[in-house]
């Protein structure tokens, strides 16, 4: 039985890259599915790669390695790819799957990869144009995509990535709607907005053009409008819109860099309470040592110091930091456990201002590197705790210690 599916495929700069020894460039396709999603063996698919210009260098170069399919580049160092053929038999069917554009060949050992590729309704996936500055559906405006398009491209193209992207503009089922021909029907309204956004403002037309792109959205796709709408609230310090609008939302899915904006507005309203509970939630998202985990326990326990409860502090840290613990056995670049830690001897010192507990504080914070610091919370130790506190002689003495460091004058 012979079948043929044609499925266009355009990429561009999408997926994730991978170091390779010596030259990089092209793209690796980890795993071959078929439409059940069972994966396919290796000896089971016949693969041929071609294009009109290079043919037998393309054949010659791909091949199944350590990361998967290898497809070549072509062009050499060139940002701009042919597009490149590429014929699968499997099981008496034939696919024929087209990738424009893959990464360029470079010194840098750089080369994209695709965790799945599955055999299943033929599409054609098409990365925004980025290299027309000017255009109005150009790489400027589609940018503010990348959090949600570049983890589904990593993950390849499934049935579920399939549906996301089409909702986003990326991926279509008709191969007429190649090189960017085919129009959503919220990227009017959607790059409008983009276009009138600017720095220090209130962006009143802007949100606008964002609510409207929304209504044109019917609700079928919403997290990247809604997230970059987040974004512009935060700008604009309108953080009531924020909590707003994630309790209205509550299946959300905010960007990993902006996963504690409720938390974030709630502190700037002063509901201490609220945000700790938020910042609760997402520890738990994340094991015992992740880094991520680690920033968001610092973010809540800031909180609590806002409130004066320097021993809940003290006595939620000690586990990660016991008393026998010091400074060197922190690793160098483990900079949230650096800032946790001198959170933990500031609120041992807080609750203890003996000359001891300064001179602790004091070692510690000698070894740490200026960088690694969080200038913003020294800052408000500064300017308000220590300005709306009882000084005794012991506490004066810290807030020197806070003065040199934040001029960088410890030595």
């Amino acid at each position: 039985m012979k079948f043929t599916m044609y499925v266009c495929i355009i990429l561009f700069y999408v997926s994730n890259c991978i170091a390779q020894p010596g030259g990089g460039g092209g793209l690796y396709i980890k795993n071959f599915y078929d439409s059940s999603q069972k994966k396919i063996i290796e000896k089971n698919l016949s693969i041929h790669i071609f294009s009109k210009d290079s043919l037998e260098k393309i054949n010659r170069n791909s091949s199944f390695r350590n990361d998967g399919f290898y497809i070549p580049a072509q062009n050499g160092y060139s940002n701009k790819q042919n597009l490149i053929h590429m014929d699968i038999e499997y099981k008496n069917k034939k696919y024929r799957i087209d990738f424009e554009n893959i990464l360029a060949q470079n010194g840098n050992g750089n080369s994209e990869q695709m965790d799945s590729l599955v055999l299943d309704t033929p599409y054609i996936l098409s990365k925004r144009n980025r290299s027309e500055k000017n255009n109005m559906y150009g790489y400027n405006y589609w940018k503010y995509l990348h959090d949600f398009t570049g983890p589904l491209l990593r993950n390849g193209i499934t049935p579920y990535t399939n549906k996301k992207l089409n909702l986003l503009g990326y991926t279509h089922f008709n191969k007429d709607y190649i090189d960017d021909n085919k129009k959503i029907s919220w990227e009017d309204n959607f790059c409008k907005a983009v276009s009138l956004l600017t720095m220090n403002s209130e962006n009143i037309e802007s949100l606008s053009f964002f609510d409207k792109a929304l209504r044109d959205n019917k609700n079928q796709y919403n997290e990247p409008l809604l997230n970059l709408k987040i974004e512009l609230e935060l700008q604009n310090k309108n953080y009531k819109n924020i909590i707003d609008l994630t309790n209205n939302n509550p299946k959300l899915q905010i960007t990993s860099l902006k996963e504690d904006i409720k938390a974030i507005s709630l502190i700037e309203l002063k509901r201490y309470d609220e945000a700790i509970l938020e910042y609760q939630k997402l520890e738990y998202k994340y094991s015992k040592n992740e880094i991520k985990k680690l920033v968001l326990v610092y973010k809540k326990n800031k909180v609590r110091f806002y409130q004066s409860n320097y021993k809940v502090i003290v006595d939620d840290l000690k586990l990660l930091f016991n008393k026998n613990k010091n400074f060197n056995d922190i690793t160098d670049n483990d900079f949230s456990k650096l800032k946790l830690y001198f959170l933990y001897q500031f609120c041992i010192f807080i609750e203890n201002p003996s000359i001891n507990n300064l001179e602790n504080l004091k070692s510690n914070i000698i070894t740490s590197e200026e960088y690694v610091r969080d200038k913003e919370f020294i800052e408000y130790l500064k300017s308000n705790y220590y300005m709306n506190t009882n000084i005794t002689h012991e506490k004066f003495q810290g807030f020197k210690l806070l003065y040199q460091l934040k001029e960088n004058r410890i030595y």
